[in-house]
């Protein structure tokens, strides 16, 4: 169907009509702002949308199987669903909205910075600690992989001044998680980066397991829910060793997964050294009550020590 440009700049429609004397009298009984009265007068007036009006009308009225067909097309809410993403998309109306900055901040106060990330089913991939010095909440460590890492605004060391507009000053780490876990949708920390803020290089370390771990049976873990379980056999990526204790890993060939935490191996050495203490104190304490006298081997025991024989980059190491 091909229209003219006469046949649009004729165009009288009722309904356009009674729509513009309509804007008007409720304008002179409603005190709306002058601006979106402007607009919608324009919108009213403008040729595009008379000319759209035409053409649905014309299908309206049109008796051709083609045109009943297009019109339903037309009120499918799938199509309106689509021609709605598009308009969004093409007035780049994206989410999330930062909030705006303010100007008027005296020089003298801290700097701080607003960060929001939109929250899924994923864990944010942070973990939070109370600093004793200050009084505040500090973001302990950033996971490799993880939401807050990905936004590249959220680093280890920073305190954490508000959660969705919420001051948290005077509350535990345990009352955070408790309003992060209440919230949906996107999560609003106002900040305050530490002074030095260094980034970390990912490492290119990859060991292989010589035992079985589950951080949900481990009570020095920081977090449980940050914790990698791995069996004995699996072969781990070590991305970050800046934790003396907890290392951020993730099992070889699961690239895009967020990192979890599993003990270093100085910890590890020291669990078993105490494992292998206990082990020997409690059969000095059974020998010590036998009744029969017992010849003890005090020969030095042979002590099996865990060693990371590797490269920096491909090579493998055992992970005692």
């Amino acid at each position: 169907m091909i229209i003219g440009t006469s046949d649009i700049i004729h165009i009288h429609d009722k309904d356009i009509e009674r729509l513009l004397v309509s804007l008007d009298q409720i304008c002179q009984k409603v005190d709306g702002r002058q601006a979106d009265v402007i607009f919608l007068r324009e919108l009213l007036q403008n040729r595009s949308l008379q000319a759209l009006i035409l053409i649905i009308s014309s299908l309206q009225s049109s008796s051709l199987p083609e045109a009943r067909e297009l019109i339903t097309v037309l009120h499918k809410p799938f199509v309106k669903s689509l021609l709605l993403t598009h308009d969004l998309i093409a007035k780049k109306d994206f989410e999330p909205a930062l909030p705006e900055i303010v100007h008027d901040a005296e020089d003298d106060e801290e700097t701080v910075k607003i960060v929001q990330l939109v929250k899924s089913n994923e864990p944010l991939g942070a973990t939070i600690k109370y600093d004793e010095r200050t009084g505040t909440i500090i973001i302990a460590r950033v996971l490799h992989g993880g939401a807050a890492d990905r936004s590249g605004l959220i680093h280890a060391g920073d305190e954490v001044h508000e959660v969705n507009g919420i001051n948290i000053k005077g509350k535990s780490p345990h009352d955070v998680v408790n309003i992060l876990q209440c919230r949906e949708g996107p999560i609003t920390f106002k900040l305050v980066p530490r002074e030095e803020c260094v980034p970390s290089r990912e490492s290119r370390l990859r060991v292989k397991a010589h035992f079985c771990y589950e951080p949900r049976l481990d009570n020095l873990i920081p977090c449980k829910e940050a914790g990698l379980p791995f069996f004995k056999g699996d072969i781990l990526h070590i991305v970050n060793q800046e934790d003396l204790h907890w290392w951020q890993a993730r099992k070889h060939g699961e690239k895009n997964s967020r990192a979890g935490l599993i003990p270093s191996r100085q910890l590890q050495e020291r669990r078993f050294a105490e494992m292998r203490d206990l082990s020997s104190l409690i059969e000095d304490d059974f020998i010590a009550g036998c009744k029969i006298p017992v010849l003890k081997d005090h020969r030095p025991r042979k002590i099996k020590k865990i060693l990371y024989d590797a490269t920096e980059n491909d090579g493998k190491l055992n992970y005692d």
